[in-house]
């Protein structure tokens, strides 16, 4: 009787599926997209069964054919290091003093040993944070030390470095074989005068684990957390899940209550608390031992931004641009909770005129542009995708296209691949791992499994990860939508995957987005202000009756996930937070969120112990600023060259020169040769924030 229901639904599914095609159709005829299958036969789907897929061909995971059970890891990391110790041998037997040495020969040896590490070592970081079987993911961890490790020995090989630097210096050398020396160089400790660089191996080693264990404590969100039986605001019970504090944090009129949740959801645990600590201590450790002042001195050398005082008086720039805006919008929250405290809408409040931390989101919600809603059914998965797929025909004149999966290439059902393609040529795949599971990351991901290298017609392999609810995924693909923020976390993270592909260059050292990492936002956000314009919108943003979202609807919403002005004052105070627990490593971290929070924030918190982590002090250590620095050099090269959307032709140029060189020319190059500066206007950026609001 079951199957019998099961089968109903399906067949059921499927004449929704064709009526809605139909209609998707007769919308956008004159798009290149329609040349291609429906995305929404691709996505639509309740699962993909076996015997389908096995049609398709047997492979495995993400189509790399020895990888058919978790025990084949440790295989794959076996050839992997045969292969990389074959090619130190054949770089330590050559001698670059010799007459006939020939230079071509030595970086190609050198780049194919980066290329063959980080062919395991992508891949494993995409499995060990990614796979949902536990198996998988302990196999992967034990082979990812175990090759990690012999990087670290590299990295630390005084007489590779010596070679490296050897052929660095040849006058001769040009173009993007010298970049390639150049990375490879920054890519080394240099170890010239350390007695011991075994220590420095070890210290990296320590730095590994560290950062690891710090982003899977962060992930181990508590179920529960405790407020005041007083006044609970529709909670009877003490208890609430984790979910349910966060909703109350933004719909509960005491404030009693937001405090208590508050400060809970924003005091981390002991265990996360002693590893940022523990890698405070680390990092001063490493930086001691190749003669930096402190971390973010070595991190920031090869940035955009070079040393820490730029990074201050960048931020500080931001914030003094802010000032009018922050102003005028904290005027506006007093304004607004005197109007909830009339309505008998503020309880327990205190008589203060201040308004606090844990009081912005509640008044926040009640604001004009906060009042609508935060989703619409025009976004769709399945119109989300064609969007994109819209974008990319429209101003940047590739296809984004859905390709076919085989038995054993993805480990969950609801995983969908794409091609991207120029002129018919492949350039790359992503895989869209959009929907949660358990122990899934929670934040929107890119992540890596195989970099783009011309010299071997090696292709980039990227994996878009985000953790939609699950509703998602069922038909009619019209009767549940996405957020505006998942939406623009969607066109975030393929922003990334564009970059990951069109960047791909002669040797993998410096493909993709292997930029400085205050550079490497700058795509993501560019695509995010697509969001913004409703021209391109409204062509693909639509319901089950085939019309547009309304165009105030829409404006309302993006006023509604667009930065404000303490939105961007939360970043800066992060930024700089990153950068003094690095200049302080022996200080107490809530003792330095503290001093930074009071010098920037008008808003009044309770300290002690309270403070907010993120994952992005392990892998943007030094470097969170680059968000704020990324957000207003996004904002200016989409205001000049793509706010007006109809008939644009500024989208080749953006991949060829902002795109196309990845990591081959200076991030810093590049954004000069594009834009003529590497000082953007914070001034533009406020101003093209506010014209939303």
């Amino acid at each position: 009787k079951k199957m019998k229901i099961v089968q109903h639904i399906r067949n059921r599914t499927i004449r929704n599926i064709i009526k809605n095609t139909h209609k998707q159709c007769t919308y956008t005829t004159t798009t290149k997209i329609m040349e291609k299958p429906t995305i929404e036969d691709v996505y639509s789907k309740l699962y993909v069964s076996e015997h389908k897929l096995k049609e398709n061909g047997t492979t495995g995971l993400y189509d790399i054919e020895l990888l058919k059970e978790a025990e084949d890891v440790l295989k794959f990391e076996v050839i992997q290091k045969n292969k990389c110790n074959n090619l130190i041998e054949k770089i330590k037997a050559t001698d670059v003093h010799s007459s006939d040495f020939n230079p071509d020969q030595f970086i190609d040896y050198a780049d194919q040993l980066s290329n063959e590490l980080c062919l395991f070592l992508d891949l494993a970081e995409t499995i060990r944070n990614n796979h949902k079987s536990p198996k998988w993911v302990n196999t992967v961890n034990e082979a990812y030390d175990s090759l990690k490790l012999v990087m670290h020995h590299l990295n630390a090989d005084k007489d590779l470095q010596q070679k490296i630097k050897t052929v660095n210096k040849i006058p001769t050398l040009k173009g993007e074989q010298k970049r390639v020396m150049e990375r490879l160089m920054e890519d080394m400790e240099d170890v010239d005068g350390i007695e011991n660089a075994e220590e420095l191996s070890k210290v990296n080693q320590d730095l590994d684990q560290i950062q690891y264990n710090f982003v899977q404590q962060l992930q181990d969100i508590p179920s529960h957390i405790y407020i005041p039986k007083k006044g609970s605001f529709g909670f009877k019970k003490k208890k609430l899940s984790y979910r349910k504090g966060r909703e109350l944090l933004r719909f509960s009129p005491d404030q009693i209550e937001r405090k208590e949740v508050y400060l809970q959801l924003n005091t981390p645990s002991p265990e996360v608390k002693g590893l940022l600590k523990e890698l405070q201590r680390t990092r001063q450790k490493k930086s001691d031992l190749l003669n930096y002042p402190t971390h973010n001195h070595l991190v920031l050398e090869q940035n955009v931004l070079t040393t820490p005082d730029e990074v201050v008086s960048f931020l500080d720039g931001v914030y003094e641009a802010l000032q009018p805006q922050l102003e005028k919008e904290l005027e506006s929250y007093r304004h607004k909770r005197d109007q909830l405290d009339q309505q008998g809408l503020w309880k327990n409040g205190t008589n203060s005129d201040d308004i606090f931390v844990w009081d912005t989101e509640y008044i926040g919600a009640h604001m004009d542009h906060h009042t609508a809603a935060s989703s619409s059914q025009c976004f769709s998965i399945h119109n989300a995708i064609n969007g994109l797929t819209i974008l990319c025909s429209e101003i940047f004149g590739i296809d984004l296209v859905p390709e076919p999966i085989k038995y054993g290439e993805c480990f969950d059902p609801y995983i969908r691949k794409f091609s991207l393609q120029r002129d018919n040529n492949l350039l790359g795949h992503i895989y869209f791992d959009l929907f949660d599971r358990p122990n899934k990351p929670f934040e929107g991901v890119n992540f890596t499994i195989q970099v783009g290298r011309k010299a071997s017609n090696q292709i980039s392999r990227v994996v878009v990860t985000t953790s939609f609810p699950h509703k998602n995924a069922f038909p009619n693909m019209h009767s549940d939508s996405l957020t505006f923020a998942q939406l623009a976390t969607l066109f975030h993270e393929f922003g990334h995957s564009m970059h990951a592909i069109l960047g791909t260059t002669e040797y993998q050292v410096h493909s993709g987005f292997r930029t400085s990492v205050d550079f490497s936002e700058i795509p993501s956000h560019v695509l995010e202000h697509f969001l913004t314009n409703y021209d391109f919108v409204s062509r693909w943003a639509i319901d089950a009756n085939n019309e547009s979202i309304p165009r105030h609807t829409f404006y309302q919403m993006v006023a509604s996930y667009n930065q404000d002005a303490k939105k961007i004052l939360d970043d800066i105070i992060y930024a700089r937070f990153d950068l003094e627990l690095w200049n302080n490593p022996n200080d107490d971290p809530a003792h330095i969120f503290e001093q930074v929070h009071r010098h920037y924030s008008p808003f009044k918190a309770e300290y002690g112990n309270h403070f907010s982590t993120s994952s992005h002090l392990t892998n943007y250590g030094s470097m969170t600023y680059a968000y704020v620095y990324c957000q207003v050099v996004a904002s200016q090269i989409y205001a000049d060259q793509f706010e007006n959307y109809a008939g644009n032709t500024n989208g080749p140029r953006y991949m060829d020169e902002l795109l196309g060189p990845g990591g081959a020319i200076h991030s810093r190059d590049i954004l000069m040769n594009y834009l003529g500066t590497v000082q953007p206007n914070p001034h533009q950026h406020i101003a093209f924030v506010n014209k939303f609001q």
